[in-house]
């Protein structure tokens, strides 16, 4: 039986490292039809895991995160002249 805090949206936010960089990134648990738990990022688009156990999903998520944010040197491109520059937040 669920404990009825999780009967509703549980928000949790968590740091995350990210080559050697720290964010605080918010996600967003919610209890599944299937059981376990479904789990997103309303602040990246479509980064979304789910776990059978609330730790399970927040380590799945925080793998996701990790992926989503994956710098993809191969696919940027830039006009000739332009600066790329990494903030550190």
């Amino acid at each position: 039986m669920r404990s009825p805090f999780y009967a509703v949206r549980s928000r949790i936010i968590f740091k995350i490292n990210v080559q050697s960089q720290i964010m605080k990134i918010k996600v967003v648990l919610e209890p599944s039809d299937e059981g376990g738990y479904t789990v997103y990022v309303p602040s990246l688009p479509g980064c979304i895991s789910e776990g059978e156990t609330l730790e399970e999903a927040l380590d799945n998520i925080q793998e996701a995160i990790e992926l989503y944010l994956e710098p993809l040197e191969d696919e940027l491109s830039v006009t000739e002249g332009a600066i790329v520059r990494e903030l550190v937040m």
